[in-house]
């Protein structure tokens, strides 16, 4: 799981309990300890005497994150991160993997109508199995992006609001 030169990163990690009391953990991983070397998302599963289970490390190229994530109502682990699309440009990502680390699917959310860098940073389930994301989009005035994901990964839908004083602002079809 480990070898020279490797790291995780220490930011934005998240840990859960899961069914047969399992540790997971998300996390951002680099193989270089150079702070600007490509990143990718990266799940490690232990038991509760600290043995490893296993890992899986996934991402493109480029410098991909995982911010967060959670245990779902069926025991799967789903990630909220960033995907690199370009210099200072990301966009929301979303992850699901089974109980053994197997990708269930993929969400990359495509936003044309800014430069700014885009990230889910929160995620939750509802009572139907659906899940909602939260995280930032660019800078001042102040941006949340917000989407509604099925449990098959299908996007029900994603809004930008915009907070400036002590207004928020509903903007649909971004």
């Amino acid at each position: 799981m480990s070898h020279p030169g490797t790291r995780v990163i220490p930011t934005k990690n998240a840990m859960h309990i899961g069914i047969n009391n399992d540790i997971w953990v998300s996390c951002t991983y680099s193989d270089s300890l150079i702070t600007n070397n490509p990143s990718d998302g990266m799940l490690i599963k232990i038991n509760a005497n600290g043995d490893s289970l296993t890992s899986v490390r996934f991402g493109g190229p480029f410098s991909d994150r995982i911010y967060n994530s959670m245990i779902d109502n069926d025991g799967n682990i789903v990630c909220a991160g960033a995907k690199y699309i370009a210099i200072n440009k990301d966009n929301p990502w979303a992850l699901k993997f089974d109980q053994n680390g197997n990708l269930l699917w993929e969400n990359q959310m495509s936003i044309t109508s800014s430069s700014f860098t885009r990230y889910f940073e929160a995620v939750t389930q509802n009572n139907d199995g659906d899940y909602f994301f939260l995280g930032n989009y660019g800078v001042a005035p102040k941006r949340f992006f917000h989407a509604k994901i099925q449990n098959d990964g299908t996007t029900i839908w994603k809004t930008i609001t915009t907070y400036s004083g002590m207004f928020f602002y509903e903007s649909n079809g971004v």
